[in-house]
């Protein structure tokens, strides 16, 4: 079991009603692909964004990135400026 620490900003914090939170996954092994899936399974208007990035512990990540117990997972949704 990994319990990992999500964080979430911008539309991605809209949609999941939280700014921090656990998150709890009963795999032994978890990677950061199979957390995108349970957070689009748990929030599916999640996958309409145009994109989300994800980070681990403050750098940016791909899904085959593995996580361990009490990392902080970033949620990272599209962003505009000027």
């Amino acid at each position: 079991m990994v319990t990992v620490n999500l964080y979430s900003y911008g539309i991605a914090r809209d949609i999941v009603n939280e700014r921090k939170m656990p998150l709890t996954l009963e795999a032994d092994i978890v990677t950061v692909g199979d957390i995108r899936l349970h957070l689009y399974d748990k929030y599916p208007r999640l996958k309409s964004l145009a994109s989300l990035a994800i980070g681990v512990n403050d750098e940016y990540v791909n899904d085959d990135t593995i996580v361990t117990d009490q990392d902080e997972i970033i949620l990272i949704p599209p962003v505009s400026g000027g």
